[in-house]
């Protein structure tokens, strides 16, 4: 086992706050949610069921058929333009994600998160090997590890260091990753 130095100093540190869009993009790499499949699928399903109904009749059982295609066509609708957008906001807002400070560092064998108020920050450090993958979006990374902890990080704090190759090259190729999802999310 390889002991750092105190004097070793980290190839890639970022200091940042979550945006919004950061945060939802985010959420949505980590949970492997991705836009037009599932969608596609439920409102596939919607249609099937009002197809099934007109087909027994409009006039007779088939009525309840198209009704509750719809019903399911327009709750799943509300649901995801709606509700889901509005809670995750009141979530963000109310935990103050925002203001949060948060970080990484990136050693040549070890990777170091940051989390809260600088006076008093939690630390939490992995070897390099335990990123088990690496998640880009249009507005973030989220890097996963073995254990199931993942932490996203915003594109621009990358940029703003010129370290994105940098930033990738490390993640993968040392950390024996092979996994880069690039998760189409948009």
């Amino acid at each position: 086992m390889k002991f750092m130095h105190a004097t070793e100093k980290p190839l890639i540190s970022l200091r940042y706050t979550l945006s919004l869009p950061e945060a939802q993009e985010g959420f949505r790499l980590a949970t492997r949610q991705r836009k037009g499949y599932a969608r596609f699928v439920m409102a596939l399903a919607c249609v099937l069921i009002m197809a099934w109904g007109f087909w027994l009749g409009f006039e007779d059982k088939g009525r309840y058929f198209v009704i509750l295609g719809a019903f399911f066509f327009l709750s799943q609708a509300t649901l995801h333009y709606g509700v889901m957008p509005w809670l995750f906001k009141r979530q963000y807002h109310k935990h103050q994600v925002g203001s949060v400070m948060q970080g990484i560092d990136v050693y040549a064998s070890k990777v170091t998160l940051y989390h809260g108020p600088e006076i008093r920050q939690d630390r939490q450090s992995f070897n390099l090997h335990e990123v088990k993958s690496l998640r880009k979006g249009t507005f973030s990374y989220v890097l996963v590890f073995e254990l199931g902890m993942m932490c996203m990080v915003p594109c621009r704090s990358v940029e703003q260091v010129d370290a994105t190759a940098l930033f990738e090259q490390i993640l993968l190729k040392q950390s024996g990753s092979t996994a880069y999802d690039n998760t189409s999310i948009r």
